[in-house]
């Protein structure tokens, strides 16, 4: 029996070799995954359609797009791994982007 089952393909990359203020959901299907280092030994994982940075005098700040949700959120730089989990769907013939 065939399985016609598709998968996603995840890679990893550095953060500066992806294009700031560009819809990856959109384009390219593609979700992007920042990790957060919240405190000592505590990560979160926070998933992105897009994203840029916000300059301040003394701080630079990663703005993001949260996957499904209309707002934004500013996470300190310094706290973002640099590592990028990318996650491009796969998509069947026919189906349709949510």
């Amino acid at each position: 029996m065939k399985n016609d089952r598709l998968t996603d393909v995840q890679y990893s990359t550095s953060i500066e070799k992806l294009r700031r203020a560009y819809n990856y959901r959109l384009e390219e299907n593609t979700t992007l995954c920042f990790v957060q280092n919240v405190k000592d030994h505590v990560k979160k994982e926070i998933f992105a359609e897009w994203f840029d940075y916000n300059q301040t005098d003394k701080v630079t700040w990663l703005l993001v797009k949260k996957v499904g949700e209309d707002c934004y959120q500013n996470i300190k730089l310094t706290n973002v791994e640099e590592r990028v989990r990318v996650i491009q769907r796969s998509i069947r013939r026919g189906e349709t982007i949510a």
